[in-house]
């Protein structure tokens, strides 16, 4: 039961998010193109990297 609710869930938030995209942005220039979600993943993850980059460089130097 446990597995089929899980199942329709997801089944039901991502036919609600793909109805949800925006039409063609060509149609109007003037018109801002939304962040996708891509995009918040690549910023996520530069920002991930670069926290741990920062901190093994701390760690480096104290030593």
């Amino acid at each position: 039961m446990r597995k089929l609710f899980l199942v329709l869930s997801i089944v039901f938030i991502s036919s609600l998010t793909s109805s949800a995209q925006p039409g063609n942005p060509e149609t109007d220039p003037d018109q801002p193109v939304p962040i996708t979600g891509i995009e918040w993943l690549i910023a996520g993850g530069c920002a991930i990297g670069l926290k741990k980059f920062l901190s093994s460089k701390r760690a480096s130097s104290k030593e």
